[in-house]
């Protein structure tokens, strides 16, 4: 009878041993967190404060929630930093733009640097607008221009005096001769020979002239150079200046901001870190609030011992048991790994004096916090626990055979 009882003992652990899964696995402590974490923000400055946003509103990035009490009016600066995140320094250095920017600015410790841009702003437009060295171009271009004609009408003023200068010398040498041969009288030569002096006179003018306005010419040329050369070195000077008081006062905004302000640095959700009232004096050091960051997907990272990593490939199936959530209550979480870090690192082993070599491996989360049981976890920002990868699907009989073989080959050896 004993015999029949533990047949059908064997035979049913055979019959469930091909149906029941025991996979093989590796396990390591996990931490659930999202892939941004919040941010506290700090006073950096002491002061009464002014809250514009209440406890777990929604925020744009770079919107103000509070701010410090200080010389500056909070939308004064706001307002002239719009102005430059909407008007960059190079579109200012082609088309200065002073007519959107306001007036009777209360700017505290930021008037000097907003005051130096805008002197900087101003003496670029009227240059545009004025104009001076357009004119002063335009002026030397047109004396040029008149130069060169007249120096044109010279030359052929002397071009021509030179080819009657020619006709007048053959008149004397002829009458040069007739006068030798006696055909002619010495008056008549005489008059030919003045004639002659005459027009080598006039030679001698129109030429010292065509010289003139060649130096005059060249003169013009020369302050023509210049003048551009000035302009460029004008131009130069007024946007460098332009350049520099932008930049020096968008840095004294930021530095305004970081000491005063309290932006949010991304979307997400607000919660305050203390019950904070309007006018409460706030010391520098002191947590004021945290930015939790929306549309933030969770993930899982495990720090695996180096033995049996080698086992874990991508896409294998992790089966997570937090620790703040007792599993046969509330069930398990399942994941996918995603990555699994090239090189191992040093981690400090509890209740070990000496480090062991783990491998980082990130979990994905496809159904986030909800668990085999339907049920969704609350999220707190860092949730420990544990992680089994199932590295190999088996059945129970083939890792009862597996153990058998083990023990074989230990006694043959």
């Amino acid at each position: 009878m004993v015999m029949i009882f533990v047949a059908g003992f064997a035979m049913l652990l055979l019959f469930f041993g091909f149906f029941i899964d025991y996979p093989e696995k590796v396990t390591g402590p996990i931490s659930i967190t999202a892939r941004q974490a919040p941010v506290r923000l700090v006073a950096n400055t002491s002061g009464k404060l002014h809250l514009l946003k209440g406890n777990n509103d929604l925020l744009k990035e770079n919107e103000t929630i509070a701010y410090l009490d200080n010389p500056a009016r909070l939308a004064d600066v706001l307002t002239i930093e719009n102005y430059l995140q909407t008007n960059c320094a190079d579109s200012l250095s082609n088309q200065p733009e002073i007519k959107n920017l306001p007036t009777n600015l209360v700017l505290g410790e930021l008037s000097q640097p907003f005051y130096t841009f805008l002197n900087s702003l101003q003496k670029l437009a009227h240059y545009k607008d004025g104009k001076p060295y357009e004119k002063k171009l335009a002026s030397a271009k047109s004396l040029l221009n008149s130069q060169k004609q007249l120096t044109a009408f010279n030359r052929k003023q002397m071009n021509t005096n030179i080819a009657s200068l020619k006709i007048v010398g053959k008149n004397v040498h002829r009458d040069s001769v007739l006068f030798h041969s006696s055909t002619i009288a010495e008056a008549d030569l005489e008059r030919s020979a003045i004639s002659y002096l005459g027009k080598v006179e006039n030679n001698q003018t129109i030429e010292k002239e065509f010289a003139n306005m060649q130096l005059q010419v060249n003169d013009t040329r020369g302050k023509l150079e210049m003048l551009e050369l000035e302009q460029q070195e004008a131009e130069q000077k007024l946007r460098m200046d332009l350049y520099s008081s932008y930049n020096e006062l968008a840095n004294s905004i930021k530095k305004w901001r970081l000491a005063y302000t309290f932006p949010s640095p991304f979307e997400g959700k607000l919660e305050y870190l203390n019950f904070w009232r309007e006018n409460d004096f706030i010391t520098a050091g002191t947590a004021l609030l945290s930015v939790i960051p929306s549309d933030n997907p969770l993930l899982g990272q495990v720090y695996l011992p180096s033995q049996g990593a080698g086992k874990v490939t991508i896409g294998q199936e992790v089966i997570i048991r937090l620790d703040n959530y007792p599993y046969m209550e509330y069930g398990s979480i399942n994941g996918k790994v995603k990555m699994i870090s090239a090189l191992s690192n040093q981690t400090e082993a509890f209740a070990k004096k000496n480090d062991i070599s783990t491998y980082m491996i990130t979990i994905d989360l496809p159904d986030k916090l909800t668990t085999n049981y339907g049920t969704t976890l609350d999220f707190n920002y860092e949730i420990k626990g544990v992680a089994d990868i199932l590295t190999k699907k088996r059945k129970l009989i083939q890792r009862l055979f597996d153990n058998l073989k083990y023990i074989a080959s230990k006694k043959t050896i």
